[in-house]
């Protein structure tokens, strides 16, 4: 038995691989000593301070919460969930149809969660009871939930859906007098704008995964998702993993080259023209992952512009003409600047371990090795604490400075914790920046936090010294975060899924971080007849070279489009864009797909901009787009259908609950213990757990093998390891890893990488100076083994090459030496 006394210095708050034994210590006791020596275990100070520092929940997507009879707990079963998507060319509608079975005696008051994207439109929800439609409507919060309130207590079945007041990438959705025996099926529909990645795929995400997130105790922002407001008789947890069955339409004018998914087997049909295609699953799929696929169009950086008509019955933004304008600016070359403090801030909490930390470790790398001489840097590592590499400040990027950078990234682990994200930003933002550089923020996590709007918000008060780029790490990660400090700073950001891509999409993010800014922007429409045509958001986004720039502007429907102009300026360059009024193509939409997504964008700059002043019109573009915001909720009560009975139990429990959670596996798949934590008349915590996996399992723990090991009062999980060597036996990162700070590499490294003696490549030098060539030879290498993934070294190479033509040697001639060199070398 592991003794309680070995504990009292490890429960800790903010440690969240300490709350883990305290709930692994929990399950032993009941396993070996049984229920009576559970209550010592509650009453533990630790257990106690383990569970009120953290807001946890179960990693499925979809769950309840609800109170208890009184011994038992009641599940609601999540039968199916079938997704219907709709891609036209840069647009997605997605709509998913939930079905819910009660199969107790009773009716009951259920609370669920739903992941969302945050930049995603929610505005339509439906519940089907019985051949009875129940209908939302978008309204004022309070005034919503005052209605939701009224009919519930009415014995009325009724639906409420609302956007969490600090992360607006969780959906609450209430339903309330589930009737006894009785099915129920949610239909909800969103709009989402999709994205040309780094490699030209389009992607699709379809968030399924909400995982446990950090609320550090420090924050004045909690998340309600725990604590259910409202005086019910019944709670309960809907814990079942689920399938999905998802269907994917794609259209919109655009020629398809190929479909795939790295994520999930698929069934792809592309039209003969190649201008449609359907997608179905191929086989089951499983809730512990987001749902993804790519598109790769023939031409995806092409121009491309919509233009929406409005509802004529209306008034406001819905009445008037919506355009869509998705280009793809390029930079001139001379715009890229050294003139940059580049501080990377990296997540090594708990929840970053395994695969997440090998690839942040290894992005690391490549980021250190691409910095351009006369930069300055600096590495920020966090978890519970944080801790500055320079604690100086930033320092010039040099050999020696390079040398202490890399001490650190052979040793990085997810070793620090929680995910206290607040800190390490406000010591950055103590600082001022080095004069005369322009100062960068690069934040890798996978953003499991709650405090999103303290971030966020900080990060926008801070946006005229400091850009900030972020990339979120693996299924669940927090679009809320990882947008939206991105889009407070001024940045851009990428979210990850697949751990090989990461190093890909974050040298994407380099190359823009070092381009100068694209200041004075000004988009102008030529029409007629003359009309205000105007901005939404107002502020046009910021413009980074090649990256997808997505701009929505509204218009009278009585005007003609001429022509559309996008200009900036670089420096001393200016950035210019034009598009012919013939290249606006016009659609009707029944959904209003682009007049909504317009809605969702201004609503999240009104939320980032902290004005008082906004609420009002907030309000008011979300009532009549029917896009629910942080002030509004959708609403709909049965009007039609018969009062339920409700029957209060005398429980001697309140009806909150707070959670905490045990990651466990089995084999291949990953699942959760649930523990639940009820508060007692007396204030003492009771625990009851769950089973939320296929396998068997009865109501007090799941059976199956646990792969965890226990040592030194840490939780380690048998983590699949990445094999990052290639299969030519050269890994990317062995070549990378002894290249020097200025660009250059050395014969005898070049020759242990290459596979040729040293005495041959000295031999075959036609250059004056060995560095110059073996650094031509390092480049033909990457060139002829590495070339597919280009973009994650082109940053390095252009150091390299830098250093070539200040050797006095002719860049292109010496690499085409070394690439016959080469060659002639693998011929023998």
């Amino acid at each position: 038995m592991l003794k309680l006394s070995r504990w009292r210095e490890a429960a800790l708050p903010h440690r969240l691989h300490y709350s883990l034994i305290l709930w692994l210590s929990f399950i032993i006791t009941v396993l070996l000593e049984g229920e009576s020596s559970v209550q010592h275990l509650l009453h533990h100070p630790g257990t106690r301070m383990a569970y009120a520092a953290y807001n946890l929940a179960p990693q499925w997507g979809l769950l309840g919460f609800c109170s208890i009879k009184t011994e038992d707990v009641q599940l609601v079963e999540l039968k199916s969930v079938s997704t219907q998507v709709t891609i036209r060319g840069f647009v997605a509608q997605v709509n998913a149809k939930l079905t819910y079975y009660n199969p107790g005696s009773e009716a009951l008051q259920v609370h669920y969660r739903l992941p969302v994207d945050e930049s995603a439109a929610v505005y339509k929800l439906e519940a089907h009871l019985d051949g009875r439609t129940i209908s939302a409507q978008c309204m004022e919060k309070k005034k919503a939930e005052n209605v939701y309130k009224e009919a519930v207590s009415a014995g009325k079945t009724a639906v409420l859906a609302r956007q969490d007041e600090n992360a607006s990438d969780v959906l609450h959705l209430d339903l309330g007098n589930l009737p006894a025996e009785s099915e129920a099926e949610l239909n909800i529909s969103c709009i989402m704008d999709l994205k040309v990645q780094t490699d030209g795929g389009v992607n699709f995400v379809l968030p399924t995964v909400l995982n446990p997130r950090y609320s550090p105790s420090s924050t004045s922002e909690k998340s309600n998702v725990l604590e259910h407001e409202y005086d019910v008789a019944r709670v309960v947890t809907v814990l079942k993993a689920y399938t999905i069955n998802i269907k994917c339409d794609i259209s919109g004018g655009h020629n398809i080259a190929r479909i795939i998914s790295h994520t999930d087997s698929l069934n792809v049909t592309i039209s003969e023209d190649a201008k449609s295609a359907q997608v179905t699953q191929d086989g089951g799929f499983k809730s512990d992952h987001d749902w993804s696929l790519l598109i790769y169009y023939a031409n995806p950086y092409k121009t491309h512009i919509i233009r929406e008509t409005g509802d004529r019955s209306t008034t406001g933004l819905m009445k008037d003409d919506l355009i869509m304008i998705n280009l793809f600016p390029e930079v001139p070359s001379n715009s890229y600047s050294n003139k940059n403090e580049i501080i990377f801030i990296i997540d090594r909490s708990g929840s970053m371990e395994g695969e997440n930390i090998q690839s942040a470790r290894a992005t690391l790398l490549l980021f250190l090795k691409s910095l351009p001489i006369g930069c300055f840097f600096n590495i920020v590592s966090f978890g519970s604490t944080f801790s500055w590499l320079f604690s100086d400040g930033s320092r010039e990027y040099n050999k020696e400075s390079l040398a202490e950078a890399c001490e650190l990234q052979k040793s990085l682990g997810a070793d620090m914790g929680g995910t206290e994200i607040l800190r390490p930003f406000q010591s950055i933002y103590s600082k001022p920046p080095q004069p005369g550089y322009s100062r960068q923020i690069l934040l890798i996590s996978d953003g499991e936090v709650w405090n999103v709007n303290e971030v966020t918000q900080l990060v926008g008060r801070h946006v005229h010294e400091t850009r900030v780029f972020a990339v979120g790490i693996g299924h669940g990660a927090s679009t809320a975060l990882i947008k939206g400090v991105a889009r407070a700073g001024k940045g851009y950001s990428e979210m990850v899924m697949q751990q090989d891509k990461l190093q890909h999409k974050v040298m994407g993010l380099v190359s823009s971080m070092v381009q100068e800014s694209v200041q004075n922007v000004r988009v102008t429409f030529e029409v007629e007849p003359t009309s205000r045509v105007a901005l939404i958001p107002k502020v046009p986004p910021v413009i980074f070279g090649g990256q997808h720039l997505v701009l929505y502007t509204r218009l009278p429907p009585t005007t003609t489009v001429k022509g559309i102009s996008i200009k900036g300026n670089i420096g001393s360059a200016e950035l210019s864009v034009s598009v012919q009024g013939s290249d606006v193509v016009t659609v009707h939409d029944t959904e209003m797909s682009l007049h909504r997504l317009a809605a969702r964008a201004q609503i999240n700059q009104w939320q980032l901009d902290e004005e008082e002043d906004v609420a009002e019109d907030m309000i008011t573009l979300s009532v009549a787009s029917g896009v629910v915001s942080k002030l509004t909720a959708l609403v709909g009560v049965d009007q039609d259908g018969k009062p339920v009975k409700q029957i209060h139990h005398e429980s001697p429990y309140r009806e909150r609950s707070r959670i905490g959670m045990l990651h466990t596996r089995s084999g291949a798949s990953q699942f959760t213990q649930l523990l639940s934590c009820m508060v007692d008349s007396q204030d003492r915590d009771v625990i009851l757990g769950s089973c939320d996996t296929s396998l068997e399992c009865d109501w007090q723990l799941c059976s199956g093998d646990r792969d965890y090991v226990l040592f030194d009062e840490k939780i380690v999980e048998d983590h699949p390891q990445k094999d990052l060597k290639r299969k030519s036996g050269v890994d990317l990162l062995d070549i990378v890893s002894v290249q020097y700070f200025d660009g250059s590499w050395t014969l005898t490294d070049v020759a242990d990488l290459s596979g040729v003696t040293l005495a041959q490549l000295k031999d075959k030098n036609p250059s004056q100076n060995e560095s110059a060539w073996a650094t031509a030879v390092a480049l033909a290498l990457l060139e002829s083994k590495f070339n597919s993934v280009r973009d994650e070294w082109s940053l390095l190479a252009n150091k390299a090459r830098l250093f070539i033509s200040n050797s006095g040697e002719d860049v292109e001639a010496l690499f085409k030496a070394a690439q016959l060199f080469l060659a002639t070398q693998h011929q023998e």
